[in-house]
């Protein structure tokens, strides 16, 4: 590819990158994590059909602690954690911000605006990206760690549509039996 090729798909890429983020600072509801009811099935039918997400912890399959919102995947310290899919980070723990008490440091990355799809990846050890960039799906955006009220290493991976969490499992359904372990 052409340096000039190059440089207007980046262009592009950052022209829908801020708009996807100014429309989501507008509705931070839709997008960011609230604490709440017990997870919602919420009332899309499929909401894998609106969003493919790949696994965000590679390598690691196990997940338990169904009393939490989403899927806690365990894994060693400083495991490298994905985005999920092509987005724009809405939030990011900062090395100079103290990390937030139950969920740690935290990364949340705005997918879609039309319903609004985000993804939450908290307890993170390193956060490596910061708001308002944009990332691609499986590029790394942080490392597993054991900030906030946890009892050991892991990811505590969630994704909302409209603000309501969805079961993360629906999107893997080939990975159910590791899930309920």
């Amino acid at each position: 590819m052409t340096q000039l090729l190059q440089n207007a798909v980046f262009g592009t890429a950052l022209i829908l990158a801020a708009a996807l983020l100014r429309r989501a600072l507008d509705a931070p509801e839709a997008y960011l994590y609230q604490p709440g009811p017990v997870e919602a099935e919420g009332a899309l039918a499929d909401p894998a059909r609106l969003i493919e997400l790949e696994w965000p912890v590679p390598g690691y399959r196990y997940c338990g602690r169904r009393q939490v919102r989403g899927l806690s995947i365990v894994a060693e310290v400083g495991s490298p954690i994905c985005a999920a899919a092509d987005g724009v980070v809405l939030a990011a723990t900062g090395p100079e911000q103290p990390p937030d008490e139950a969920c740690g440091r935290t990364i949340v990355l705005a997918h879609g605006s039309e319903p609004a799809v985000s993804t939450s990846y908290l307890h993170c050890d390193e956060v490596l990206v910061r708001p308002g960039q944009p990332v691609r799906a499986g590029q790394q955006i942080g490392t597993v760690g054991a900030s906030g009220a946890v009892s050991g290493a892991m990811c505590l991976y969630q994704v909302r549509i409209g603000g309501e969490c969805y079961r993360p499992e629906r999107w893997y359904p080939e990975e159910s039996v590791a899930m309920n372990g």
